[in-house]
This record gives structure tokens, sequence and C-alpha cells, in this order.
């Protein structure tokens, strides 16, 4: 039976081919979720804030200082500024046969990844996300739409899960600071 968690992706056998598609259904685990759109230094600031509050405290893009304190009656009545997600993920996928692969969201966005958690990263790591067949392949990286995948979530009790987002702060910390790991 051809169902998505016997099935695999080796990456190897797409590189040099200019496009291809994937030929079955296949389950992947999510080891990674970095957002492509930031720079390394905003996504530095974003562990550490996440970590420790008060340990950033610049906005370096507008020069101006994060909130710290909010005066609930004077901003009851200010308009709400509606944020347009503008982030691009790559992810770094596993499949049941311990391949390891790139997937980029492509031509549209990815609904799980703006679930609104609140680390850098939008969703906890670990959990499956079936590529659907007839994805997009360019050099051995799947080009991801909401059409072509879904996501199953997170078993919390899988030791995998635990080991992705123990220390997930402190680890995602040392990675951007030391670029030779």
């Amino acid at each position: 039976m051809n169902t998505p968690d016997s099935n695999f992706f080796n990456p190897k056998d797409h590189v040099g081919q200019k496009e291809s598609y994937l030929q079955n259904p296949t389950a992947f685990h999510i080891i990674y979720i970095d957002d492509i759109s930031k720079s390394k230094i905003t996504k530095l600031e974003a562990w550490k804030g996440a970590k420790d509050p008060n340990e950033v405290g610049d906005d370096r893009l507008n020069n101006s200082r994060i909130i710290r304190e909010v005066n609930l009656n004077e901003d009851a009545n200010t308009p709400q500024i509606q944020q347009f997600d503008q982030s691009v993920y790559k992810l770094t996928l596993k499949d049941n046969k311990d391949n390891y692969c790139f997937a980029f969201e492509y031509n549209d966005k990815l609904p799980f990844l703006r679930s609104g958690v609140n680390l850098p990263i939008p969703i906890k790591l670990g959990g499956k996300l079936i590529v659907k067949r007839g994805t997009m392949i360019k050099n051995g990286t799947l080009l991801l739409n909401r059409a072509q995948c879904q996501y199953l979530g997170v078993d919390e009790s899988s030791t995998l899960v635990k080991n992705l987002n123990a220390n997930l702060l402190e680890k995602s910390i040392n990675i951007l600071q030391n670029p030779d790991l």
C-alpha cells in the first residue's frame, strides 16, 4: 500500500534536474524553521527577546525603543493597525528513512506557519507534514504551497519533538552567534 508514511524523498535523486515533481505523497517531520526574510541580527534579537525581553531594547529599523508599558485608558480609542506577515520560511525536513531536505514556501503563504506562537518560530519543531504528489522540486528542494501540503501537528509524546524543542532558545541563539557550528 502506498501511504505517505511508507514513501521517502531522497533529494540527491533530483539534484541537477531543472524541475521535477514529487511522485508520491510523502510524510516529513519539520526539523527546523528559518524565516529567510529576516536578517541574522533581527533573528538573533528575536530569540534573545524571547529568552529575556529586557535583553533587547532597541528597534534597529525604526530607531525607537520597545514599549514596556501601555496605558490602557489612553490607547482604547487608538485604531489598531493590522500587520501583514511578510515572512518567507525555509523548512528543514526529514522523511521516515532519515533523508533530509529543504523546502520553501512558494507562491503563497502556508497557514500553519502563521499560528502566532510567541517564539521566533511559528510552530513547535517535530510536527508532521504530508507533502502531496505533484509538488514541484527544483534542484532537490521542495517548493511548497498550501494546496500541496497538509500539516498534521505535533505529537507531544514523541522523543523527536521533545529533543528538538528542548533548550530551543539557547540552541538557536548559540547557532546564530556562532556561524561555524
